[in-house]
């Protein structure tokens, strides 16, 4: 399975996890519900960009900008969406971050997988 795969059938199976979680944990649904679509919306493209990058000189261009964007996202949240509709920081915060995070790993586990498709992992040292 290539390394897109994965990562889309990764981004599918946090999205299905997070949602599921909304239902889980205590509070109102409206700001769950938009803490991670937002998270899924905005980490799945920043993620497949990554993805496609790796291996490629633009790699190291693609990662800072993608990292600054999820922090802009999570201050963005916190201090005016949120605000703006008088809903409780937690836990839809803690859902944004937390889909953020997973889709992160995803995104080095696929790196990972990817270096071992190509073969750029010197075991000899």
């Amino acid at each position: 399975m290539t390394g897109s795969r994965v990562y889309l059938l990764g981004v599918a199976v946090v999205a299905i996890i997070a949602f599921g979680l909304v239902f889980l944990l205590p509070g109102s649904l409206a700001p769950k519900l938009t803490a991670v679509a937002i998270g899924v919306a905005v980490q799945g493209p920043l993620g497949w960009w990554l993805v496609k990058s790796i291996g490629t000189p633009k790699f190291l261009q693609v990662w800072p900008v993608g990292i600054l964007a999820r922090f802009a996202v999570l201050g963005v949240v916190a201090l005016l969406v949120f605000p703006a509709f008088h809903w409780s920081l937690s836990p839809g915060l803690l859902l944004l971050g937390g889909v953020m995070v997973a889709l992160l790993f995803l995104e080095g586990l696929v790196a990972w997988l990817k270096t071992i498709e190509h073969g750029t992992v010197n075991n000899e040292q």
